[in-house]
């Protein structure tokens, strides 16, 4: 309703073994900020509510508007490329190595987070009136790094 951050959750669950990856497509950020977060979270925050992801300690989130972790509402610097209208935002769940990543345009940004928990969904947080983010179809999974 653009009015505030909302965070659904994509379904099914992330799988709890290997290499899990969704790549989204920012369409209209609604502002020329991009406050788009895009993540993982375990469910337990309160969706029905409109409690964002990133405020609970069972989300976290890439900020494309600074390049940020989000996590338990507080951020921490992660990344430099800030993506915007037009890019693609990968997320890569490595459940062996209890990691996330994430890829602006196909390039990896780091490891952003470790020590996952087992039960994970992809999340989008936005609540910007006029935001459009679409999840790119059949996105090739990027390469294992080692």
């Amino acid at each position: 309703n653009g009015d505030s951050d909302h965070s659904p959750i994509l379904l099914p669950a992330v799988s709890k073994t290997g290499r899990s990856y969704v790549e989204f497509q920012i369409e209209n950020t609604g502002t020329p900020d991009c406050y788009v977060q895009l993540g993982v979270c375990t469910g337990q925050h309160d969706v029905r509510g409109g409690t964002p992801a990133y405020q609970s300690d069972s989300g976290w989130c890439f900020s494309c508007h600074n390049g940020n972790l989000l996590h338990y509402d507080q951020g921490s610097e992660y990344s430099i490329k800030l993506p915007r209208v037009g890019d693609r935002v990968g997320l890569l769940v490595d459940m062996k190595r209890r990691a996330l990543e994430v890829y602006v345009n196909g390039v990896g940004q780091g490891v952003m987070v470790k020590k996952l928990p087992d039960t994970l969904y992809y999340v989008v947080d936005a609540g910007d009136k006029g935001q459009a983010i679409r999840v790119v179809p059949n996105a090739a999974m990027p390469p294992e790094s080692h």
